[in-house]
This record gives C-alpha cells, sequence and structure tokens, in this order.
C-alpha cells in the first residue's frame, strides 16, 4: 500500500507562472509519466524506525468519508489523487 508520492523530475517553469496560475500546473501534472512518480517514498525500513504514535490509525488515513469542521462540511476524497 502506497503511502505517499513524489515526483522524480522538477517542474519547468515559465519566467512569468505564479502560484495561482492553475492551468500550468494542470498542464504540468498531465504530463507527468508513471515512470517519473516514486509510488512510496518511504519504504519499510523507514516505516519501521518511526515511533508507533507515527503509524496509528494508518487504515483510516486515506477513507472516504465527511469532514466537520464547526459549520463547514466537505467530502474527503483522498482516492482521486492517487
Amino acid at each position: 500500500m502506497p503511502l505517499g508520492c513524489r515526483w522524480n523530475t522538477r517542474l519547468v517553469f515559465r519566467d512569468n507562472v505564479r502560484t495561482t496560475d492553475i492551468e500550468f500546473y494542470r498542464d504540468q501534472l498531465d504530463q507527468q509519466l508513471e515512470s517519473q512518480i516514486t509510488w512510496r517514498p518511504y519504504d519499510d525500513t523507514v516505516l519501521e524506525t518511526l515511533p508507533p504514535f507515527c503509524l496509528a490509525g494508518s487504515q483510516v488515513w486515506r477513507s472516504r468519508t465527511t469532514l466537520v469542521c464547526f459549520h463547514i462540511i466537505e467530502l474527503h476524497h483522498p482516492d482521486r489523487v492517487l
């Protein structure tokens, strides 16, 4: 089970790109190849060195659920970004 991922390559930035330029970032992410992604950046040897509280509840880390914070209710779908 992958616990996260990271890109192996750097994004190619234009000179005039802003952090709010969502179209640019979507385009860059759409061009990523599967070979450019490390699906398990934290292998078992790293996970074994962590204290138990860091892994507590790992079976629900990617659960599809409703997040409730006072008067704000949002659906949480982590499977959409895997």
